[in-house]
């Protein structure tokens, strides 16, 4: 269900979950660093990278439009959507107050 349903078999799933799963943690300290950084540097940083994660949730909701698993196309596209538009509002906020 996962990939568009597009994994042929377990070592392809395997492979597509580390890399998901390594995609989910780069996220988190990409949000961590938008919310606690302190200098104008790591705010610069936190903003591009976030603004990069709302775009990247933005084409997932179009690739999950044409998933093949229509479970995956029926669920994840309103998740990546709001996704994606939650990415932004941090993307656009003030950060680090």
């Amino acid at each position: 269900m996962v990939w568009g349903g597009r994994l042929a078999n377990a070592e392809e799933r395997t492979v597509g979950a580390m890399i998901s799963l390594t995609t989910l943690i780069l996220m988190i300290s990409v949000v961590v660093l938008r919310l606690k950084a302190t200098s104008l540097r790591g705010q610069m940083i936190g903003r591009y990278a976030m603004w990069a994660i709302a775009l990247l949730f933005a084409l997932n909701t179009v690739g999950n439009l044409f998933a093949l698993d229509k479970r995956e196309m029926l669920i994840f596209t309103p998740v990546t959507a709001v996704a994606a538009l939650l990415a932004w509002r941090v993307a656009v906020g003030e950060g680090k107050s």
